[in-house]
This record gives structure tokens, C-alpha cells and sequence, in this order.
């Protein structure tokens, strides 16, 4: 009678977390239901963006490095998501965030170079940056080039003449900016060529030119 007595007051807290994992998953990112149903479950398999990278067989593993946004490592989820706490937050709270959010932190960022990239001047700084954590380098969605190629197609760019371009394995932000620079190209400040000096004004006269025979009147008959 024990026994049953107990099961029967497991079973609807079984359901309560079911019911929560569910709520968990449906909404907030990767990240954030990995991070919160890996504190209930054994086993829950990492997002794609937090993942780490094998090279070789499995004892030979890269180290995961994560990057993470100073507010989401602070918990300072009030800063993007509005007052809110994590158990509080409305569904518009979650997916009601747009990248216009960046401006609060990252306002100047859209002017900072005299040639801007198109997603940064336009405000679309999701499609190459995480807003929580990211296992690259200042928070990229992925590395350069597979990056670079969501718009810049391969064909595009091999059909440039430009050498680097052949190899697309290369990391694009070896000799780009990747969010604008002082040339149309966001050309490295190493690379890119030097601005062309200012042509030279000419020197304005400070004063009427004088008469080359000594001035008016200096003349006279013979």
C-alpha cells in the first residue's frame, strides 16, 4: 500500500516536469533550453553552436571555447528581454527581441567606418552574430568563409580575379573587415592601399601686380 501510495505521488510531479520540458523547448533559443533542461535530464545533446569541433579520431578533440555576451554571461537578461526574470518571461519576451536591441550598447557601431557593411548599417546583426554564447570568436554564427557565403556567393567571388578568392577555405577576416572599413572592399588598414594626398591649392595673390616699367607715370617723352 506504501508502495503505491508513493508512486501515485511521484506521477504528477513526473508530469509537472514533463510539462515544464515541453515549455522549455518550445520557446528561447538553443542555448537557453539546453542550458536549463541539461539541469533536469542526463544526456541532453548540445546545440549546433555550442558543439565543439573534432579534428581526427575521438581522443584527439579541439577544447570547446565558448564566447559569451557580457549581459548573458552577468544574467543580466533584463537588458535585451525587458524586466523579466527567466521563470517570468512573457513568449513575447523571448521571440519580441530584434536586433534593434543592439543599439542600446552598440549605437556608434553603425557609423565607425567611412564604408560600412550592409547587415551592420541596416541593423541585421543577427544573421552573423549569437546574442547569448557562440564557440567563436567574437560571437560569430559561424566561421568565415561559410559565414561570408550566406550572401556572398562562391561564383561571385572567383569570378573577381582576385587570388585569395580561388581558395575558399580561407578565413575571410584575414584581410577583411567584417564590419566595413576606409575602402569599398573593408580591406585590413595593412592592405588596404594609402589614400592619395590632397592636391595642393594654389597660392591666392596678396596684392594688385605691379607695372613692370615701374608703375604708372614713370614715363615721358624723349
Amino acid at each position: 500500500m506504501a508502495l503505491r501510495s508513493t508512486a501515485h505521488r511521484c506521477r504528477p510531479l513526473g508530469w509537472m516536469l514533463a510539462l515544464a520540458s515541453l515549455a522549455l523547448w518550445s520557446c528561447g533559443t538553443p542555448e537557453e533550453r539546453y542550458k536549463w533542461l541539461s539541469l533536469v535530464f542526463d544526456g541532453v545533446p548540445l546545440p549546433p553552436s555550442m558543439q565543439s569541433t573534432i579534428e581526427g579520431d575521438e581522443d584527439n578533440r579541439i577544447a570547446l571555447v565558448v564566447t559569451q555576451h557580457a549581459p548573458y554571461a552577468a544574467d543580466k537578461c533584463s537588458d535585451c528581454h525587458g524586466e523579466v526574470g527567466k521563470f517570468s518571461m512573457s513568449l513575447e519576451g523571448y521571440s519580441g527581441v530584434t536586433a534593434q536591441v543592439c543599439l542600446k550598447c552598440h549605437a556608434g557601431t553603425r557609423e565607425e567606418h567611412p564604408w560600412m557593411h550592409g547587415p551592420v548599417a541596416s541593423v541585421e546583426c543577427l544573421a552573423c552574430h549569437e546574442p547569448h554564447e557562440s564557440r567563436y570568436a567574437h560571437l560569430l554564427r559561424e566561421r568565415a568563409p561559410k559565414l561570408c557565403l550566406q550572401c556572398h556567393a562562391a561564383v561571385d567571388l572567383k569570378a573577381g580575379g582576385i587570388p585569395e578568392h580561388e581558395d575558399l577555405g580561407r578565413d575571410c577576416l584575414n584581410c577583411h573587415i567584417g564590419h566595413g572599413g576606409r575602402d569599398m572592399y573593408f580591406l585590413r588598414i595593412d592592405l588596404s592601399p594609402p589614400k592619395p594626398p590632397e592636391p595642393s591649392k594654389p597660392l591666392e595673390p596678396t596684392g594688385p601686380a605691379e607695372d613692370a616699367g615701374g608703375g604708372a607715370g614713370s614715363g615721358g617723352g624723349p
